[in-house]
């Protein structure tokens, strides 16, 4: 279902704030609560979402102690399909951005890593020697690693530095940068492979709690079910309302999964230049958080059935202490299970709704039924 356009635009309002640089752990109560009003407005079936389980094995028992016991299990996206949580880039054409935007910041790379406090090696210059070491390290290849020495002294000279003050200074540089390359060979390194690693590294600090916007997609029942031996769980969103400031803070991290035919390949220039320190635009630094984060609530067109509300935390615990829970439905060929009859007797306890999904009598269909509480 298509959200109206003064929904979409509270949506998207949504985004740009949780995508902004803000950090949300300063939010005052008053604020979270703002976010939650405002994301319990955008979401479908009046703030309900639901999640779909097995009956059987481990899946069920994990299942039924987080209902039990009151929790949200937080899987890390490296645990999930490949879809979830990652950038798309052509990594041939990323690292000939990369080499190519290294070698025309020289002096941005060698300065970027001489800040760094893992930088083991410094070089104590006056001022007047620091514009003199950035005009020679302007003069290196950086592919070949060879400092072009008649292109340097040309440059020293612009400084009236005589030729052999020159040349003096060309061969300290060359000590130094030499020094500086040895010293700092695993930080050049991880400089170099960054982006090769950076969807590995995002997906283990990232938690992710998927549900649907749906508890009658006969596909998910059939996958995520096993093969309709299961049950769906219904979250209340609503509930969040009377939960404690801490436990609101996480779940505004809830976003819409956007299905798309194809997503353009993510270019790294933008992070090189941030993490380089080349540009310190707060605009363009916020608009790139944004491009990224976006990117990454996204998914190919193929898992559009899916209809996928995510919650997205980062460096966090699997296990949160938040309870949602208003229903179960339950598949009629599991309904005389033992592990059925649990989850009864427990939604029975709470209060929870109790739904049986049925075939119609010309079994052409599925209908859902309440089931009447036990007194």
């Amino acid at each position: 279902v298509k959200m109206s356009k003064s929904i979409e635009n509270l949506y998207q309002e949504h985004l740009s704030e949780m995508f902004s640089l803000n950090k949300i752990e300063d939010y005052s109560a008053e604020e979270i609560d703002r976010i939650l009003d405002r994301i319990l407005r955008c979401l479908p079936n009046k703030g309900k979402l639901y999640k779909y389980r097995s009956i059987d094995g481990d899946s069920f028992e994990n299942a039924y102690d987080s209902l039990t016991n009151g929790y949200l299990w937080f899987p890390k996206a490296c645990d999930l399909n490949d879809e979830d949580t990652v950038l798309y880039y052509d990594p041939i054409k990323s690292v000939e951005e990369i080499q190519q935007y290294l070698e025309q910041h020289p002096v941005l790379l060698i300065k970027a890593m001489l800040d760094s406090p893992e930088c083991q090696t410094k070089f104590g210059k006056t001022d007047f020697e620091e514009r003199a070491f950035e005009n020679i390290i302007n003069c290196y290849n950086l592919k070949t690693g060879d400092l072009i020495e008649e292109k340097a002294l040309i440059e020293l000279a612009k400084l009236n530095i005589e030729r052999p003050q020159a040349i003096h200074y060309i061969r300290q540089i060359k000590r130094f940068v030499n020094t500086f390359i040895a010293n700092n060979e695993e930080s050049i390194k991880h400089l170099a492979d960054l982006h090769m690693t950076y969807n590995d590294k995002l997906r283990d600090m990232s938690y992710i709690f998927s549900m649907s916007e749906d508890y009658d997609s006969n596909s998910m029942w059939a996958y995520y079910a096993t093969n309709n031996r299961g049950f769906c769980i219904e979250y209340d969103f609503q509930k969040a309302r009377a939960l404690p400031s801490e436990a609101k803070r996480k779940l505004i991290s809830l976003y819409r999964v956007e299905y798309q035919e194809k997503q353009e390949d993510y270019s790294f220039i933008p992070l090189m230049e941030y993490y380089l320190g080349a540009k310190q635009d707060i605009q363009k630094i916020q608009s790139e958080t944004y491009n990224i984060l976006t990117r990454l609530i996204s998914k190919k067109i193929d898992w559009k059935h899916e209809k996928e509300w995510r919650l997205f935390l980062s460096n966090t615990e699997n296990k949160q202490y938040i309870d949602l829970v208003s229903g179960i439905i339950i598949d009629e060929r599991v309904l005389n299970t033992e592990n059925a009859k649990r989850l009864i007797e427990l939604s029975n306890k709470r209060g929870w709704s109790i739904t049986v999904r049925r075939k119609n009598i010309t079994t052409t269909k599925h209908i859902y039924e309440k089931m009447e509480q036990a007194k």
